[in-house]
């Protein structure tokens, strides 16, 4: 799953499936008047394709052909940042079933004093899809101070182990040579 972007068309979200040695794509629609909007969440459940489309409020969309869908959305407070007037809760990398209908991603945190001195730090959250409950979950970790910029990038399993990884940068992305 990635979003391109071009000024005409804005947010344009896309997904990949490889099939043998080729990767096509898939251009997603948006339903139910949904902006596309960027840091999707892409997870699996029971064989079908969801995301989390946002974190504030926490929506669910579903992938039915090449259109998404709202499935559910729950009301989650978050500190409005001033210089994009959007949730300082936002998206990250991927989510996975961890079974009995539940399950777990990670997403990042945005706070900034100015364009140049933003901060992000990735946070937990659940769903248990199920009953349409979300957790938001604090990550106790001690991170390297010397990246303000720590985003989760991608969620997986192997061997029992559960791993998270990130992509760390000292400053924002906008600026070069870092």
């Amino acid at each position: 799953y990635s979003v391109r972007f071009t000024e005409q068309d804005r947010f344009i979200p896309q997904l990949y499936i490889k099939v043998e040695n080729e990767w096509n794509y898939i251009r997603m629609r948006m339903g139910d008047n949904l902006d596309a909007g960027k840091n999707w969440a892409p997870f699996v459940y029971n064989n079908e394709v969801y995301f989390v489309h946002e974190i504030s409020p926490f929506r669910v969309v579903k992938l039915e052909g090449d259109v998404v869908y709202s499935v559910f959305e729950k009301a989650l407070p978050a500190e409005i940042q001033p210089l994009d007037s959007y949730p300082s809760l936002r998206g990250g990398c991927n989510g996975l079933d961890i079974g009995n209908g539940l399950v777990v991603g990670f997403g990042h945190d945005n706070y900034a004093a100015t364009r140049d001195a933003i901060k992000h730090r990735p946070f937990g959250w659940t769903v248990d899809m199920a009953n349409q409950n979300v957790d938001i979950i604090n990550v106790e970790y001690e991170w390297d101070n010397q990246y303000n910029i720590i985003d989760p990038t991608a969620f997986y399993e192997k061997d029992g182990q559960y791993y998270l990884m990130t992509c760390e940068t000292e400053y924002a992305w906008h600026i070069d040579r870092q």
